[in-house]
């Protein structure tokens, strides 16, 4: 399996959930406490980029 690129950056795992109300939410497994919600997955993940 091919690793992503590194640019200076840490890679990190996102646990993504749906939340019961609508939209998703998401945590960094490797930052607990860590976590951000959003309407859709874009932007769940474009918070967490």
């Amino acid at each position: 399996m091919k690793q992503p690129e590194s640019h200076g950056l840490e890679t990190f795992t996102v646990a993504v959930h749906e939340a019961e109300e609508g939209g998703y939410w998401g945590e960094v497994i490797e930052l607990p406490g860590c976590a951000s919600q959003g309407g859709t997955l874009d932007e769940l993940m474009d918070k967490h980029q």
